[in-house]
């Protein structure tokens, strides 16, 4: 059964699938890391993310002088991109410090921190 706040979200496809696609009690892991090497690199999802949304847009963009929804979905679709383009560069500036203490040997390898 999936957690309380899954069971009333409003979602359908692809996320209803990424947190229903097990029947354990537990969330499956979708981020690279030591227990699950491999997973996605947070910045490599972010980036998949906003790929998926400009096309989405290029396609409103002929309706958005029409139609006040298409603008509305626009715009929506543009500030998820600026949060997701925030969250690439919080994890770069992540990154970038944990390269300070050592190299990075991936998730199969020893932790820096």
């Amino acid at each position: 059964m999936p957690p309380k706040c899954v069971q009333n979200a409003k979602c359908d496809g692809p996320l209803r699938k990424i947190i229903t696609m097990s029947d354990e009690p537990t969330p499956v892991p979708i981020l690279m890391g030591m227990d699950n090497p491999d997973g996605y690199k947070l910045e490599d999802l972010a980036q998949k993310l906003i790929d998926e949304l400009i096309k989405k847009n290029s396609r409103l963009e002929k309706d958005i002088t029409i139609n006040p929804i298409t603008l509305a979905v626009y715009q929506s679709n543009q500030l998820i991109m600026e949060y997701l383009y925030n969250i690439i560069r919080c994890q770069m500036s992540t990154k970038w410090k944990l390269d300070t203490l050592g190299p990075d040997q991936g998730p199969r390898g020893k932790p820096r921190i």
